[in-house]
């Protein structure tokens, strides 16, 4: 995101020039790779770091 700071009347605001999307995430899908990175860990198929 591109833009400034603008204030009037004592109110700051953004105003964006250029904007990018970057998606949804999906929480639920985080959450499974995480899991499964930690029962990988605790059967040692991934060294720890």
């Amino acid at each position: 995101m591109k833009g400034k700071v603008v204030e009037e009347f004592g109110v700051f605001t953004v105003e964006v020039s250029y904007c990018k999307k970057v998606g949804i995430k999906d929480r639920g899908q985080k959450a499974n790779e995480l899991m499964k990175r930690h029962v990988e860990v605790e059967h040692g198929a991934v060294e720890r770091e």
